[in-house]
C-alpha cells in the first residue's frame, strides 16, 4: 500500500487514517441518502435540467464504485 508519512504523522498511525477513513466514508454514504429523500420529499421538479443529470451521473458513479469496492473483498486473488 501507499503510505503518507506526514498523513499518518497527521492522525498518529495508519490504523486511525483507516478509521477516519471508514467513518467519512458512512458518512458521505447517509449524507447521499438522505440527501436524495429530501429532494424526493420536498416536491420540487428538477426533471430535465442540467443540475439534475449532473446529480444523476454523480449518484450513479458513487453506487457504481461503492458496488465494486464490496465485491472486490469477496474475489480472492
Amino acid at each position: 500500500s501507499t503510505r503518507l508519512k506526514w498523513i499518518e504523522n497527521w492522525f498518529n498511525g495508519l490504523e486511525n487514517v483507516y478509521a477516519y477513513h471508514k467513518y467519512l466514508a458512512i458518512l458521505s454514504v447517509t449524507a447521499v441518502f438522505i440527501h436524495g429523500i429530501l429532494v424526493i420529499v420536498s416536491g420540487e421538479e428538477h426533471t430535465g435540467s442540467y443540475v439534475a443529470a449532473i446529480g444523476l451521473f454523480a449518484f450513479l458513479i458513487f453506487v457504481a464504485l461503492t458496488v465494486i469496492a464490496l465485491v472486490a473483498k469477496k474475489i480472492k486473488y
